[in-house]
């Protein structure tokens, strides 16, 4: 009797893993489908090759509009990609270095990030990766669609605009769960990170 009051309990919480692993899943799904990010990856940890990756940085959301004159999509076209190099190339060249740009772009995990009213949980996204050099500095990156890349002399806050492209995309659930304007969904965005995190540490372990 014990051992089948045992047997049960183990079939049920591994149920219950699989329907919150599934849930936190098809949740990730929706917050990211509707998401681009930028990551600018340094050529080192070295001072000067933090501060031209910050350089590059400035240079290409200065350029956003130049590049991606209809928004940016989730491929790269051949145009773009070469306009993205290119300013990051002349950057590179007014910095008096000459390590090279790569240009990418696929999915990608990132941690959780905060940007003041809207939090986006740990996970894969679709990314354009910029590369420079050897790419083994730290990083940097932000949401290119929508817009919510911000330098160090902004606020940080989601404008009403990208909120309404986000809720368009996302689905308004989706949205909920990652506005704080709306605290009821806070453990479905635990749920979210959490799953996302331990997936990540796993992929490192194996």
């Amino acid at each position: 009797m014990k051992r089948k009051i045992f047997l049960r309990c183990i079939i049920c919480a591994f149920l219950l893993v699989v329907l919150v692993v599934g849930v936190a899943e098809y949740l990730q799904r929706d917050i990211s489908d509707g998401i681009v990010r930028l990551h600018i990856i340094a050529n080192s940890d070295s001072e000067d090759d933090q501060r031209i990756k910050i350089e590059v940085r400035d240079a290409v959301l200065a350029a956003q509009k130049e590049i991606f004159p209809d928004g940016i999509k989730k491929e790269l076209s051949p145009q773009e990609s070469e306009l993205l190099t290119a300013t990051a190339q002349r950057v590179l060249g007014e910095q008096g270095v000459d390590y090279g740009v790569r240009v990418e772009m696929g999915k990608y995990y990132f941690p959780t990030k905060k940007y003041d009213n809207i939090t986006l949980p740990a996970g894969d996204y679709d990314a354009v990766r910029v590369v420079l050099g050897q790419g083994e500095g730290r990083n940097w990156w932000c949401v290119m669609y929508p817009p919510l890349c911000f330098t160090e002399s902004m606020l940080g806050i989601a404008e009403d605009e990208s909120k309404d492209i986000l809720k368009e995309e996302m689905g308004k659930f989706g949205y909920e769960i990652i506005s704080e304007e709306n605290i009821k969904t806070v453990p479905a965005f635990k749920i979210v990170e959490i799953w996302q995190q331990f997936k990540e540490k796993l992929k490192k372990f194996l």
